[in-house]
């Protein structure tokens, strides 16, 4: 009898992870850590889930492995949020060694649920970058609401056309996939945040303010309302960038230094998005383009890598450099 599909990946699956956990025997891991030790880690998160749970559409981070990553990371790494970083390097003209900064983009409930309360146990600095737009209107990001009409059966698609779906509503300037997401959906769906899942709805103000006023949490900017910048207006991408700082600063009372780039890919934004940070008074943004910080880095345009590790031997190959040295090796640089 042929082995099933799913039998042949979980073994590849294995096998992977028994050679990263080689590599780290014989001292490859250590080696990275020394050779990227001026080189800070900025990971990006998004979502983390419960044991036994995961995301139905993309790679995810299941809370355990979290917390393991924590502690891995406190052994060998000093955290900073974003602003700390950069402001480090501001003051002394070089980043820190072994630093790790801990990044979520959206400000998903399950932030609060499961994230920040390991953040608390083992006092660990993190940013979050947030949308006050969203938040004040009860909404969620535009793709949530794809994927929940898709549940609820207002949207007439299998589960093959989705991620279709959303790569060609990305294309799109915030008004034609409104209008895009109208033709589709059932007139009769409406999001309701107050029966979303963690992973669905955002956090609200009441817990912001708390993690807030924990100490351990930045809160930066993700935009207004979720929009790709490269494709709207230069003067709507102006006041998503302003409007957003000014209500997350009026509500919170804190003065917002950092902005995350939604989606962050490098055709999703413009040498002019740039400009107009720095004219906003930010002092610092991540995209997400895979790398590590290095000297070079632009402070507007910092690298980072994706933390939904399936297992503690691959967090440790990039948390570690690893991933990145052989990437720089292929590379022939």
């Amino acid at each position: 009898m042929m082995p099933s599909y799913s039998g042949i990946i979980s073994s590849r699956s294995k096998l992977k992870i028994f050679i990263m956990e080689c590599m780290a025997l014989l001292g490859f891991n250590k080696l990275a850590r020394l050779v990227t030790a001026h080189k800070p880690k900025i990971i990006m998160f998004h979502k983390v889930y419960s044991e036994g749970e995961t995301d139905k559409y993309l790679d995810c981070l299941n809370v355990n492995l979290f917390e393991k990553l924590l502690i891995y990371c406190k052994k060998y790494y000093q955290f900073y949020t974003l602003g700390e970083l950069v402001a480090f390097h501001h003051e002394h003209g070089v980043y820190p060694k072994y630093a790790v900064v801990l990044t979520f983009d959206d400000g998903f409930q399950s932030f609060y649920y499961l994230a920040y309360p390991l953040l608390k146990k083992y006092g660990v600095k993190a940013s979050i970058f947030i949308c006050p737009g969203l938040i004040d209107k009860d909404n969620t990001l535009w793709p949530e609401v794809i994927f929940d009409a898709y549940e609820k059966g207002a949207l007439e698609l299998n589960s093959a056309e989705l991620m279709p779906l959303i790569d060609e509503l990305k294309k799109l300037d915030q008004d034609q996939r409104e209008q895009k997401m109208k033709a589709l959906i059932s007139d009769e769906y409406h999001y309701q945040e107050e029966l979303a899942d963690m992973n669905r709805a955002l956090m609200n103000w009441p817990q912001l303010r708390e993690i807030n006023e924990s100490g351990l949490v930045e809160i930066g900017s993700h935009s207004l309302t979720h929009p790709i910048l490269s494709r709207e207006t230069q003067e709507k991408v102006n006041t998503e960038m302003r409007l957003s700082k000014e209500r997350i600063e009026l509500e919170l009372d804190i003065k917002v230094v950092s902005f995350c780039y939604p989606n962050g890919q490098s055709e999703d934004y413009r040498e002019t998005e740039v400009i107009e940070l720095k004219k906003c008074g930010y002092q610092t943004a991540v995209t997400s383009e895979f790398g590590l910080v290095s000297a070079d880095s632009k402070k507007y345009l910092l690298p980072r890598f994706g933390g939904d590790f399936s297992n503690l031997a691959q967090a440790k190959k990039y948390i570690d450099g690893l991933e990145y040295c052989q990437r720089k090796l292929l590379q022939g640089s």
